[in-house]
């Protein structure tokens, strides 16, 4: 979180990636419990990533357009979900927001390059509420549903929080697109 007027601010721990990091970690260990096989709930981290600026202004959460350069998001954005995904949260949250110009949850280098290739994350990613919808209705990233569908899946979203466009995964696999 940077900017007090985003509205959202109880959904954050702060502005510093280590302090923030520091207690999802432990927020993930005690939620999760140290069991090997079982855990007691699965906590997800969330809002991934660069999620968060003035709300409505310019432009809503739901099709804003997160400009950040590569230093800046590895050092202040990226580093808290590191930390998560280290302590061994089993779920990250793709945000509603674009990430210079693309939506998170279509967004291949954040979801699969970053987190699962590099981190070695092995959990699922699910979208924030509507933020699939969001990438053909506010971004305009898509122009069909199953392309939507085909943009999220190939990107790494593997479930879908709150609109039914996953219900077009078979469409989209018929058409030889997915």
């Amino acid at each position: 979180m940077r900017h007090p007027l985003w509205g959202r601010n109880q959904e954050t721990y702060g502005e510093d990636p280590l302090l923030s990091g520091t207690l999802a970690q432990s927020f993930v260990r005690g939620l999760q419990g140290d069991d090997p096989r079982y855990l007691r709930a699965n906590a997800g981290c969330k809002h991934f990533d660069v999620h968060g600026g003035p709300e409505d202004i310019p432009v809503s959460r739901f099709s804003f357009d997160a400009k950040v350069k590569m230093r800046d998001w590895r050092m202040t954005f990226l580093p808290q979900f590191k930390m998560c995904v280290d302590a061994g949260s089993y779920s990250l949250m793709c945000s509603y927001n674009r990430i210079n110009g693309i939506p998170a949850c279509a967004n291949k280098e954040l979801l699969t390059d970053i987190t699962r290739d590099e981190w070695g994350f092995h959990g699922y990613i699910v979208s924030d509420a509507s933020a699939i919808s969001n990438i053909k209705e506010r971004h305009h990233y898509t122009n069909s549903t199953v392309a939507t569908v085909v943009a999220a899946i190939k990107a790494g979203t593997n479930l879908e929080l709150g609109s039914t466009y996953y219900t077009k995964q078979l469409d989209a696999m018929q058409q030889g697109d997915g």
